[in-house]
This record gives C-alpha cells, structure tokens and sequence, in this order.
C-alpha cells in the first residue's frame, strides 16, 4: 500500500469517526431536551391537579367538620353553601383529570349530597328518624373521601412516562 492511500482511509476513518461522534453528541442532547421536557410538562400538570384535588378534600372536611344539632330548623341552610363549595371543588377536580379520578370524585360528591338529604329529611320529621342515619351518611362520605385520596395520590404519582393499556 502507498502512502497516498494510507493517507485517503486515515483521513476517512477520522472523518467517520468525527460524523459517529457528532451523532452520538446529537442524540445525547436530544434525550436529555427530552427529558427535560417531560420534567416540566409532569410539573405543569401536577400542580393544577394536586390544588384541584385539595381543594376538593377541604371543602369536603369542611362538611366532615359541621356539626349537626338536633331541634335546629335551619340546618339544610346551614348546608347549603357547604355543598355549593363542595359541588364547585368536584367540579374543578374532574377537569383537572385523569379519567380515572371522575368515578371516585363524583361518588364522594353524591355521598354529601346523600349527607344533606338525611339531613333535611330528620328536620323535616321534627327529629323523629334516628340520629343515626346522619352518622352513616357521614361514615360514607369518609370511605368515599379515603377512595378518593388513593385516586388522587395515584393521579399525581403517573409522571405519564408508563403506557397505559386501553380496552
């Protein structure tokens, strides 16, 4: 071989060896805008959601925290604008998202309307139905509101990096 072809495949190995690292470089930096941009894309939509679902949560407590008194005529009155905040929160948690958050949101939600409707009716039958059924009604709205939490927990754990498998 002469030192003129030696010279051609050194000059053409180092300028495949200069493409190869080129491409590599690319790719490593594509990844890495790759990831940075699910980074932040995981942030933007986690934040929205995770107020969403606390404000759901606390407007829910609140209801948890009313207190019920026999012999008071107004209290559908009183529960009025606990369930409007709680309707609203409902709301704003099921368009936040995912899908998957709708079901148990929307039978917490039904559980408090369920509250307010035992509720009126006790008043309505000058306290004669047991006070019991109050506290069941309660006791649902807090299995309703722990299912709910799980759900929201796992909603804002899915970084959206696993493929989920549709019917």
């Amino acid at each position: 071989m002469d030192a003129g072809l030696a010279a051609v495949i050194g000059a053409l190995a180092g300028s495949l060896g200069t493409i190869g690292a080129a491409l590599a470089t690319e790719r490593t930096k594509r990844v890495s805008a790759e990831i940075a941009a699910r980074a932040e894309h995981r942030k933007s939509r986690r934040e929205p959601r995770e107020s969403a679902y606390k404000e759901y949560i606390d407007s829910v407590v609140a209801l948890l925290d009313w207190e019920y008194l026999d012999n008071e005529p107004n209290q559908d009155g009183a529960l009025r604008p606990l369930l409007v905040n709680i309707r609203n929160a409902w709301q704003n948690a099921a368009l936040a998202g995912p899908l998957e958050i709708n079901a148990p949101s929307e039978r917490l939600m039904y559980a408090c309307v369920d509250f307010r409707v035992v509720a009126r009716n006790r008043a309505k039958s000058d306290f004669s139905a047991p006070r019991e059924l109050v506290s069941e009604a309660k006791k649902e709205i807090r299995v309703c509101l722990s299912l709910f939490v799980k759900a929201a927990q796992v909603a804002l754990e899915d970084d959206g990096s696993r493929r989920r498998l549709r019917d």
